[in-house]
C-alpha cells in the first residue's frame, strides 16, 4: 500500500499574468495552473475535463502598471472577451488601449486575492488527492516563483503549499542539453491556443514538462 512517505511528488505547472514586474506594487492580473500528467501531453480541453485546470481574475492591490506588461497580460483576460471587440480602449492590441479602465474593471469583477488563493489551494490538494509533496514548475523563475510566493505569504493564513523548493524548467532544459542558449521552444509542443492566458500558458508549459521529464526521467 502506498504511504504518504513514499508517494512520488505531484507537479503542477504555473504561470502568472501581471501589471509590470514590481512584486507587491503591482498586481497580478491572473494566475494559471495545471497538474503535469505522467503518462503523455494532452489538450487544454482534457485538462480542463479532468478537472486540472486552474484559473483566476484578480482584483488589482494597487492602480501601478506598466505599460509594456499591461498590453501582455491582458491579451487574453477573460473579463476582456466581451469588451475587446467594441471597445478599444479594452484592446491591448490597439493604441488606444487605456490600462487604467482594465484596472477598474477587474476591482469590480476579479476575484479577491485572498479568495482566490484559498480556492488555488483547496483545488491543489483535490488535484494531487492530497499529496504533501508538490513541486512547483515554472519557465521565468524569477516572475512565477516571485509571484507565487508573494501571492501565498501575503494572501494565506497558511503556508505555501509548494514549500521551499521547485522546478525552474528553463534552466533544466539548457543543462539537458549542455547550451546555455537552448531554448523551452524548441520541444515539439504546440504553441497554446490563447497564449498569454495563465491557464493555456501553463497547460503548455505542463506539456514541456511532461515530455522533457520522460527525457530525464524515463517516466513510464
Amino acid at each position: 500500500m502506498e504511504t504518504t512517505l513514499n508517494r512520488p511528488p505531484s507537479r503542477i505547472a504555473i504561470d502568472f499574468e501581471a501589471a509590470g514586474s514590481r512584486l507587491g506594487r503591482q498586481t497580478t492580473l491572473s494566475i494559471g495552473a495545471v497538474l503535469v500528467p505522467r503518462d503523455r501531453q494532452r489538450s487544454f480541453a482534457e485538462y480542463e475535463a479532468a478537472g486540472h485546470v486552474f484559473y483566476a481574475e484578480l482584483k488589482p492591490i494597487s492602480p501601478s502598471f506598466d505599460i509594456k506588461a499591461m498590453r501582455v497580460g491582458c491579451l487574453h483576460l477573460e473579463c476582456l472577451d466581451a469588451l475587446r471587440p467594441t471597445d478599444p480602449r479594452y484592446n491591448p492590441e490597439h493604441e488606444a488601449f487605456d490600462p487604467e479602465l482594465v484596472l477598474k474593471l477587474l476591482d469590480r469583477v476579479g476575484e479577491h486575492p485572498k479568495s482566490a488563493i484559498e480556492r488555488f489551494r483547496t483545488w491543489i490538494n483535490t488535484a494531487t488527492d492530497n499529496n504533501p509533496n508538490i513541486i512547483a514548475i515554472t519557465d521565468t523563475v524569477i516572475a512565477d516563483g516571485g509571484h507565487l510566493n508573494f501571492n501565498f505569504g501575503a494572501f494565506s493564513d497558511e503556508p505555501s503549499p509548494f514549500g521551499w523548493s521547485g522546478l525552474d524548467l528553463d534552466s533544466t532544459y539548457r543543462g539537458y542539453k549542455q547550451r546555455p542558449d537552448a531554448s523551452l521552444k524548441e520541444l515539439p509542443v504546440p504553441e497554446p491556443v490563447k497564449k498569454h492566458h495563465a491557464a493555456h500558458d501553463a497547460a503548455q508549459l505542463a506539456n514541456r514538462a511532461n515530455y522533457l521529464l520522460h527525457e530525464l526521467m524515463n517516466w513510464e
